[in-house]
């Protein structure tokens, strides 16, 4: 490893497997703006040397990669806890190791997700790093984070003070919604990139012939409380409508699982898949729905939300809840239907809407939003934005 790049990316956070999609797609970006470009195999994972294009770096020495699997079969606060400590410790050994390694190998670095156990020497980094910034309360919110975890409560003041104080860190954000947000919690604008979670590089086909012959409804990826599928299932329920499909895919943990279970109660109109799917199942049921609902409760802060972008590219709508970023969303392109959350019975109506309207109906407002996802114009905007910041 001993050429030199413009630019070497990873993702820190290993247990987002989904999350190194988003390092392939803004490497190669940025080499279709001109720049040369590598990822870095940062957990021993990439057994290849090039992954569509683009050169894939192997560290010479591979250290032992810290033990987060407790992440995915938690037991309870107290096992979390130690293993929380354990995992930071070995984390930032890990990373310092590896930082050491790489940091003369490339004039900028993007480093993947900002999170609360994210390696905290990666913010140390004196060239320029970004980062992408989910949302902007991982940044807010001390006693919500000190509450759930007093150490990520810490570690969120901790991280914070460390980005704010390094002025070669940035981040990534995926809409102007959500750099608002960042700015109004004191973060500089020079310091925000608009980087669209997803692109295109042409307008494909809507593939209407994968519809699924009945009515169908699809909430899909990770199905946590705060995506109220109970309250989704319950409004489908009132609709009454025997001819209807709605399909539930994605992997709940617990007892959560057992509320979905307990509200669909054995109706046959309802499909519930639990199970972690990969990227070529994910776009196939989002092909077979006729519109994707989005439920989920309103955030502290404004969520990126991959899946909506996903189900726009297969030229699918939404239903989706009154609220940002949906809602801008909705109103400035037209690419699907809002409802009133607080409002009992809204949603029931909105879906009654959406299978009269029918998705095709959606067609031509879904095509002009995804003119401003190509892959050319996003590439040139991101090139733009990182080379030729605003005077601090």
């Amino acid at each position: 490893m001993s050429k030199a790049f413009d630019f070497i990316l990873f993702e820190n956070y290993h247990q987002a497997f989904n999350h190194k999609y988003d390092v392939l797609l803004i490497a190669k970006l940025l080499k279709y703006a001109g720049l040369d470009v590598a990822i870095l195999d940062i957990y021993h994972e990439d057994n290849s040397d090039d992954i569509e294009g683009i050169t894939v770096l192997h560290l010479t020495k591979k250290n032992q990669i810290p033990n987060d699997q407790w992440q995915r079969r938690p037991k309870n606060k107290f096992n979390s806890l130690f293993c929380l400590i354990r995992f930071l410790w070995q984390q930032h050994r890990y990373m310092r190791q590896e930082i050491n390694e790489i940091e003369p190998l490339a004039e900028r670095f993007y480093c993947g997700s900002y999170h609360l156990s994210m390696p905290l020497s990666l913010l140390k980094i004196r060239k320029p790093c970004y980062y992408w910034g989910l949302r902007s309360s991982r940044m807010t919110n001390f006693w919500y984070h000190f509450k759930r975890n007093p150490i990520l409560g810490i570690r969120m003041l901790m991280l914070r003070h460390a980005f704010r104080k390094n002025p070669d860190q940035n981040l990534f954000v995926s809409n102007a919604i959500i750099k608002k947000e960042f700015e109004r919690i004191g973060i500089p604008s020079w310091r925000l990139i608009i980087r669209e979670e997803r692109c295109i590089t042409d307008l494909g086909f809507p593939n209407y012939e994968n519809l699924n012959p009945r009515f169908s409804l699809l909430t899909i990826g990770m199905l946590r409380p705060d995506k109220r599928v109970g309250f989704t299932i319950k409004e489908f329920k009132q609709c009454r409508e025997d001819e209807w499909q709605y399909v539930l895919v994605g992997k709940s943990q617990g007892k959560y699982e057992n509320e979905i279970l307990g509200a669909i109660n054995h109706n046959d109109n309802i499909r519930r898949i639990n199970k972690f799917i990969d990227y070529k199942e994910f776009n196939n049921y989002i092909k077979e729905a006729h519109f994707v609902v989005f439920a989920d409760k309103k955030q502290k802060s404004s969520v990126t939300n991959g899946t909506m972008l996903e189900t726009l590219i297969n030229y699918r709508p939404i239903i989706a809840p009154n609220y940002d970023p949906y809602k801008t969303y909705i109103d400035k392109y037209g690419i699907g239907l809002t409802f009133n959350p607080d409002v009992s019975g809204d949603l029931s109506i909105v879906m009654k809407e959406a299978e009269s309207l029918g998705s095709k109906s959606f067609h031509d407002n879904i095509e002009n939003f995804l003119k401003t996802i190509k892959f050319d114009y996003v590439a040139k905007k991101l090139y733009e934005q990182i080379y030729q910041r605003h005077d601090k």
